[in-house]
Order: structure tokens, then sequence, then C-alpha cells
């Protein structure tokens, strides 16, 4: 091991300052925890060896950075096969964390400190942090008596205690691309999260994950088994860039019968929750980095006839803001239904997407204003929030509809949809043979998700008032049919007339052909009104 004070002195921590071997069959995990202890704590960059491949398998404490990081072009064997590893699969592989850990006030902190705490929707202040925070900071709000995003369908949950994020002044006033999302009539627990965490890079380094292979008739078998072995960027003013990420070893999953193969046993593999995870974080951004989309795979539930397609994201987005990600691409065919997605998002706020080629744009529980900006989507892109949407130069590579209003959350967006110089191509799904096969019948810009088969979604009590978008702005939309192209998809006239649902106000056509509202000249959301410029 290297002396320390020869470490001070150079100005940065190799791994092999503190016995990391590098011939990808030692186990290193020790030595680089070693060296970012020692890098956090005189505050030091770490670099890892050029050319060396390190290896880590069972661990059970997470390295944390906080200084910058240069990978290089080393290599990481993540290998997480093993009944060993599935015990601690909760464990992230690196942390990259915040100089202070956050203030956080339990039902019992709030009612003390906060007894009048509440916010109503679209509020730019909280008074009632004002004077707590000693400078500006994301605060996470909670009402753990209520529940939002209560899934309906063959995923379907309980859904979770409302929550939101903000972004907040030391005086109170709440930052205007923040605004409150929901009404909370009480608050039950506050989070505070400060935003001045020194800028660091944590950059390089080709990262391979061998898959698990536990499921073998074992009890691990049909439960939520998901592995965290990953980055998980807690700390503000981060920058991931310039990585790259495989899978190997994950289990063959037949292309046809749902996941079943000849024996009729259902061939599983383990949901991986983002290999970069956001979390808690704002503006911190992910660029120039190839991550790959998992196998899709097959579970059997109760609330299906069939198995149910199950995925994995390679990058998660959750609870943060003013998150970028640019220049990410999917590592395999973004169009093929074999693999699940890369991106996953809940309650995140201003989300910007530039010049990335991703399988999917899958917001789970919400999203408040997105921008996707020269990008290619090749499966879906699902939309479920508020705020402002804006697609400028975005294709859609395959499917009968542009973006998805997620029916299972409720198909609710409440703002505004802008899509500007936008491509749809409408190509036939596929699974590992590619075809030139184009959608057959109606398109549609946006699928709100329901059909005379979902009515049952109507009397559905998902947490929150459903919107179809206020306003939607269509601009030089190219459309691969556009006889054929309507603007929603069917969605029952009851769900307006009982009013469970709020109707679009106005759809603006800019410079691009006008298309029909939706199909069928009984469709009540034909009537919404159609504005030309």
């Amino acid at each position: 091991m290297t002396c320390k004070k020869d470490i001070i002195k150079r100005g940065y921590v190799l791994y092999s300052d503190f016995g990391a071997v590098g011939d990808g069959k030692t186990d290193d995990y020790a030595a680089v925890f070693a060296s970012h202890e020692f890098a956090n704590l005189n505050s030091l960059p770490v670099l890892a060896d050029e050319g060396k491949t390190y290896y880590f398998h069972v661990f059970d404490r997470t390295v944390e950075i906080k200084t910058d990081t240069d990978f290089g072009n080393a290599k990481f064997i993540i290998d997480d096969r093993g009944d060993e590893v599935y015990d601690v699969r909760d464990v992230s592989l690196f942390t990259v964390q915040r100089d202070e850990l956050p203030v956080i006030y339990t039902r019992e902190g709030v009612a003390e400190f906060f007894p009048d705490a509440s916010l109503k929707k679209g509020d730019l202040n909280a008074p009632f942090l004002a004077g707590h925070l000693a400078v500006r900071s994301l605060v996470r709000v909670f009402d753990e008596d209520h529940r939002d995003f209560v899934r309906f369908g063959s995923n379907v949950n309980s859904g979770t205690p409302r929550s939101d994020v903000l972004l907040v002044d030391t005086d109170g006033s709440i930052d205007p691309s923040t605004p409150v999302a929901f009404d909370f009539d009480k608050i039950t627990r506050i989070e505070i999260f400060r935003a001045d965490d020194k800028p660091i890079t944590v950059r390089g380094g080709n990262f391979e994950t061998i898959c698990c292979t536990v499921v073998s008739q074992t009890d691990h078998e049909n439960r939520w088994r998901g592995y965290y072995r990953q980055f998980r960027i807690f700390r503000c003013n981060t920058v991931m860039r310039d990585m790259n990420h495989v899978v190997s070893g994950e289990p063959d999953i037949p292309n046809e019968g749902y996941g079943r193969s000849e024996d009729g046993k259902l061939r599983q593999s383990y949901p991986y929750y983002g290999f970069l995870y956001f979390y808690n974080t704002v503006n911190s951004s992910a660029k120039n980095c190839n991550l790959c989309a998992h196998t899709t795979y097959y579970e059997d539930k109760k609330t299906s006839e069939r198995p149910v397609p199950q995925g994995t994201y390679d990058l998660v987005i959750e609870y943060s803001s003013h998150v970028t990600i640019e220049g990410i691409t999917n590592g395999r065919d973004i169009s093929d239904k074999r693999y699940w997605g890369l991106m996953s998002s809940n309650g995140a706020k201003n989300l910007t997407f530039r010049g990335c080629s991703m399988s999917r744009f899958d917001a789970h529980r919400g999203f408040w204003n997105a921008d996707l900006i020269d990008c290619e989507f090749g499966q879906t892109i699902n939309v479920i929030g508020g705020g402002r949407l804006y697609l400028e130069n975005v294709t859609r590579t395959t499917g009968s509809y542009f973006i998805a209003l997620r029916g299972d959350y409720g198909a609710t967006f409440d703002g505004e949809v802008i899509i500007k110089n936008c491509r749809h191509l409408g190509g036939a799904s596929y699974r590992g043979v590619k075809t030139e096969k184009k959608i057959e019948g109606a398109v549609h810009i946006i699928n709100s998700g329901f059909g005379s088969n979902n009515e049952k979604y109507l009397d559905w009590d998902f947490g929150y008032t459903c919107y179809l978008p206020r306003r939607i702005t269509v601009e030089g939309y190219e459309a691969y049919r556009p006889e054929m192209t309507y603007v929603f998809n069917g969605l029952e006239d009851s769900a307006f007339t009982k009013g469970g649902y709020v109707i679009t106000e106005s759809v603006t056509y800019i410079g691009t052909q006008p298309f029909k509202n939706c199909e069928g000249e009984d469709c009540m959301l034909a009537a919404v009104p159609v504005i030309e410029k």
C-alpha cells in the first residue's frame, strides 16, 4: 500500500494505493471502498488504474463518492450470481453522496415544529419553512394518510403516500418551476436536502453486470426481488458522463408463449433498479453514456389470465428536479420488444432529454415538466403527471400512437403538451426479427390508454382528479398515415359526463395538417375546440 502522506502530496488517489489488484478475479471491493473513504476525508479526486479490471461480488456496504472520480478505461465486473449476493442485493455498488445528510421531520416532528403545515396545488410559497432552511433546498413533503397513483390493471397496487418535491428558498418561497402538484391539507413528513453540494463529475469506466441466477426452484420465485447494485446519485450538482454499461448472463426468455418454455416453466429474470439512479437530487445530469436495456421477462399474477410482461430500467429518476439526460443510448435495438426499457421516473420535475436514443420514456408516479429534444424512442413515450411536456424533433419508430397517457395510473396529464417538428414512423412491433411492416388501421397522436374493454378504469379511484392535457399544440407533425391520424383514441363519453375526467380545452395546429380529434362523429372529444394558426 502507498504511504498516505505520499498520496496527499501527489494530489489524487489510485485504487492500487489501497491494495486493489485489478486482475478481474480478485474481489477488489474492500480496496475500492478504502480508496474513496480516504479521498473523501482529504478532498482528493480518485482515479482507476489504467487498463485494470476490477471484480466485485459480495458486499454489504456501499462505496461513497464525494469527490471527482475518473474510471478512465478500466473495466468493472459486478458478479450478481449466487444466493450470497441475493441476500445483499439492495446494497448499492456506489453512492454519490451529499456533503451533508438531509434533515428529516417525521410525523411527531412536523406536529411539533410545523403545526400549521399545509399546501395547496399551485402554491409558490411555503411560509412554514421560512427560517428553517440554511440554504436553498430541495424539500420533499408527504401526506402519508392519503394515497395517490393507485394502480389499476394487471399490475394493480394500493398506490403510494402523497408526495411532492419543491425547490425552496430560505424565506419559504417556492421556485416557479416546482409549484405544488397536489393539495396537502396536512403534511406528515418533511425531508430537506441542501442544494449547495460542491459540483463533482464521475466519468468513464466500462461496467459489466453478470445477472443473478438464483430463481431455480427456490422461495425467491414469484416475489419482488429487485437488485439495487448500481450508482445511486443522491448528491446535487453531480455529472455522470462517458460511462458504458452492458448486461450479460440473462436467462433465455422464449419469444412466444409469454415467457414459457416447452416444458411449461416460466423463464424469469430479476428486476434491476437503474444502473444510474437519481434520487432526491437537483441540478444533476447523465451525459454521453451507453446504457443497456434488460431482457423483458414475465411473471404469473392473480390479476391476469396470462403471464404479465415485466421490465427493468437502466436509468431511473425519482423525486428530483432539474435533471438533464444528454446523449444516452440504449445499447440494444430500441424497437426490439425482447428488451424492456431504459428510463423510468417517479415524482420528478423539470427533466430534459436531449440527443438520446432509447427504447422507452416510461413515467410512472408522475412527472411535472419535461423537454424531449432531438431524441428517438422505439417502444413508447408513457406520460403521467402535469405541467408542460415539450417535444421537438422527436421520432417514434413503432406503434400506433406517438405518446401515451397511462391508463393504469388514470391517463392524466394536468398541463400542456407541445409537439413540434416530430415524426411518427408507425413501424410494426417485433421481437428479434426486424420487419418493414407498418401499423394497420388508425393511428393516434395521443393514446388515452382507454378503450371499450377498459370501462372499469372509469370507476377506479386513482387518488386525484384525472385530466386529459388542457391544451395541445401540434406544429410540423409528420404522420406516416395522415389520412388516418387522430389526436385521441377512444375514451368513453361517460368519463366526462359523470365527472371523473376533465376534457381538453383546445387543440392548436401551427403550419401542419389539422387532424381529426378522434374517431367517430359521436365521440365527445370531437367537440374539443380546434385553433389553426
